[in-house]
């Protein structure tokens, strides 16, 4: 089984007694090995990285994550997150395992049919959208995540 792990796997001291140490195969994308900046992360990842393969996704794949996050609405993911859910993207024909404690990552994932799995919460992810309203002028953006198509104000989202 390939494994893909998402930052947010070394921001959780509980991860490591989960650890996939028996995994064939352990995944991470550069960007997600930059996102790891606190000293409990870098312990952690000090103590695994010689069992983990730092890997950059292909443009097809980041191209199928962004895409795939677009749709849903999910704007705020971070580069780190896209090039997880890419590096899963581009293994999909070995059904890899994405692990991410991130709900935006975990949703996305769940559209491209990405099985996930947390290292700390046990609550089952549902696919959500969004919509963008403007906090001016109320108008409804659709799934615009940037400003207001009417007057350029900061929008925020909701739930469908």
């Amino acid at each position: 089984m390939i494994v893909i792990l998402d930052s947010s796997v070394f921001m959780n001291v509980h991860s490591l007694q989960d650890f996939p140490i028996h995994s064939k195969q352990i995944l991470i994308s550069e960007r997600c090995v930059k996102e790891i900046k606190s000293s409990l992360s870098k312990t952690f990842w000090s103590l695994v990285k010689n069992r983990v393969s730092i890997i950059s996704p292909t443009n097809n794949g980041l191209s199928k994550a962004r895409s795939a996050a677009q749709s849903l609405g999910e704007y705020k993911l971070s580069e780190a997150d896209i090039s997880a859910l890419a590096l899963a993207m581009d293994h999909i024909s070995d059904d890899p395992v994405l692990i991410s404690d991130d709900y935006s990552v975990q949703n996305v994932a769940k559209s491209l049919n990405i099985k996930t799995k947390t290292s700390k919460q046990k609550k089952k992810v549902k696919i959500r959208e969004y919509y963008y309203i403007c906090k001016a002028c109320g108008h409804n953006n659709g799934k615009n995540g940037d400003e207001c198509d009417v007057c350029g104000s900061e929008i925020f989202n909701r739930k469908f």
